[in-house]
């Protein structure tokens, strides 16, 4: 094999590998800022992010010691945080809003996947952390089965809390 095959070989697998990498630092800098918003709302709320998981443009963070929820959602206009004290929550809800497709029958198409925390006490309103908005996001990308597993993380606490 001589020079100029090998130097051809290399740029030609230099530009195949390109968009991979690129695509990898991205989505490595597409965390790193959604973590940091999480720890920054618990560091407002003088709490500490014990465990925490990121899928597709969102972030959800849990406080142990506090017993407290932080949430991150990347927007347009930048990142949005909420906060939920679960001291303060009875219940935790996956909501799906769907609608009927134009399509075949039967088709149904998924709007929005949301976490709902129902308050303890009755005069106050529910919080709501948005995972998937179709207007936004486009296509789900895992968060359905991202708000299953956390919704079930949630209840779990929220049964066997010593509050």
């Amino acid at each position: 094999m001589d020079l100029a095959t090998a130097v051809f070989a290399s740029i030609a697998l230099s530009l195949c590998a390109l968009p991979f990498i690129v695509d990898h630092r991205s989505r490595a800098l597409k965390w790193k800022r959604l973590l940091a918003a999480l720890q920054g709302i618990a560091k407002h709320h003088h709490g500490h992010v014990d465990q925490h998981e990121i899928c597709s443009e969102v972030a959800v963070g849990l406080d142990t010691k506090h017993n407290a929820l932080y949430f991150a959602s990347k927007q347009q206009q930048g990142i949005t945080t909420q906060h939920a004290d679960l001291t303060e929550i009875r219940a935790c809800q996956v909501l799906r809003a769907t609608r009927s497709g134009q399509g075949r029958v039967g088709e149904v198409t998924i709007e929005r996947v949301e976490l709902c925390f129902l308050p303890k006490e009755k005069g106050r309103s529910e919080i709501r952390f948005i995972l998937f908005h179709d207007v936004a996001n486009g296509q789900l990308n895992g968060e359905s089965q991202f708000a299953d597993k956390w919704a079930t993380l949630i209840t779990d606490r929220l049964k066997h809390r010593t509050h």
